[in-house]
């Protein structure tokens, strides 16, 4: 499998992976507060779109520091491998962080402080979800 290498190819990625993780992360980890059934998972599609919006959004957010976080750790004569896993790491930390908050706001339909005072004992479900 090879990265995507210009902006187009790059959009087309984000879009099939975000669906798909959306789909099925944003349905599981939505289920896990609200319950496993099918009243829930249909309340949980007419949120989905606003999550994947969400999601894109701290795609983009995350991607530059990421990238600063990954130069601080790992040498530019590294292998390629150690770099891109690195990075993806601290893609996926940053992300989890703000779709905690971001997510848990857009599920409820309020903004509050409840995911950010919480954030020690949400994160880690949904870190390890992901």
């Amino acid at each position: 499998m090879k990265l995507p290498r210009n902006l187009t190819e790059k959009a087309i990625f984000m879009a099939i992976v975000s669906l798909i993780s959306v789909n099925i992360l944003g349905s599981v980890i939505s289920m896990m507060e609200i319950g496993f059934n099918f009243k829930n998972y249909i309340l949980i599609l007419h949120i989905l779109p606003f999550i994947w919006l969400a999601v894109i959004a701290s795609v983009l957010i995350a991607e530059k520091p990421a990238a600063f976080l990954k130069n601080q750790l790992v040498y530019k004569d590294d292998s390629f491998s150690s770099q891109i896993m690195v990075k993806v790491i601290f893609d996926v930390l940053i992300i989890s962080f703000l779709m905690t908050i971001v997510g848990s706001w857009i599920g409820n339909d309020h903004i509050s402080m409840y995911p950010i005072v919480n954030l020690p004992k949400i994160w880690p479900r949904n870190y390890l979800a992901t």
